[in-house]
Order: C-alpha cells, then sequence, then structure tokens
C-alpha cells in the first residue's frame, strides 16, 4: 500500500489585493522594461483615463502612442519597482526608473508613483506623479 504524503493540497483563491500587486509588478515589468505593448491592451481597460503631471491619457490607444513616444525618446529603460501595496479595488506603486535619454545621450534616473483603480482585472483609472523638475535637470543639455 502506498504511504500517505498528508492532507491534499486545497485550491486556496488568490485574494484581490494580491492580484492587482501582481498585476502592477506585471504592468512595470512587461510594459516597460520588456516594451510588449500586448500587455497594455490585456491590463488596461480600453476606456481607461490616466492623469499624470505630464497630461492625461484616455484609454489604450492614447496610452499606446505615449509608450512609444517614451521609447522614442528614451533607451535601455528600467523600471524598478521599491514598494507596492494593494486593496480590493486599488492598487499603488513607487518606482524607480534609469534610462538614456537619446537626444542627449544622458542618463536619467527619476523615482514616482502610480495608482490604479482595478475592476474585472483590468485597470479602469490611473494617476502617476513623478519628478519631473528632476528628470528636466537630468537632461539639460
Amino acid at each position: 500500500m502506498p504511504k500517505r504524503r498528508g492532507p491534499a493540497k486545497s485550491k486556496r483563491k488568490t485574494s484581490a489585493p494580491k492580484l492587482h500587486e501582481r498585476m502592477l509588478r506585471r504592468w512595470f515589468n512587461e510594459v516597460w522594461n520588456k516594451r510588449r505593448v500586448k500587455t497594455i491592451h490585456e491590463l488596461m481597460a480600453p476606456k481607461a483615463p490616466v492623469s499624470s503631471n505630464a497630461g492625461n491619457i484616455s484609454g489604450t490607444a492614447e496610452f499606446e502612442a505615449f509608450f512609444h513616444q517614451f521609447h522614442a525618446d528614451f533607451t535601455e529603460i528600467r523600471m524598478t519597482i521599491l514598494k507596492v501595496f494593494a486593496t480590493d479595488t486599488m492598487g499603488a506603486c513607487h518606482w524607480r526608473l534609469t534610462a538614456k535619454h537619446v537626444p542627449t545621450s544622458k542618463p536619467v534616473q527619476i523615482t514616482g508613483t502610480t495608482m490604479v483603480q482595478v475592476k474585472n482585472g483590468k485597470f479602469i483609472a490611473g494617476w502617476q506623479n513623478y519628478d519631473e523638475a528632476a528628470l528636466a535637470a537630468q537632461v539639460a543639455r
């Protein structure tokens, strides 16, 4: 008779906060570090508004245009999440960006904060703030 190895493992449902945290980590890794445009459409609702100190974006089409412009302006992009937390409906993270500014070839490093509202596995709204003054000072010619 085969030996029994303890109780069978139950399939536990992952909590909403844990899922939202994973979504944020996936977003920064895949969209920014791996340049995976498809992830924008997988995680962001088609008409989700994003408010930022750089301006407002409405939906995935505008975000994709922003994404392409950002990658034209900066290379060697590396986004690192420093802190992340989430609730049943929201997620937030503090991050660091390192990159090279294409027109000046200068390295840049800034920090910022992103918050998202999540519903049915999609970001339905976002808010972002980053150190715009530090970025401007680093790319000044």
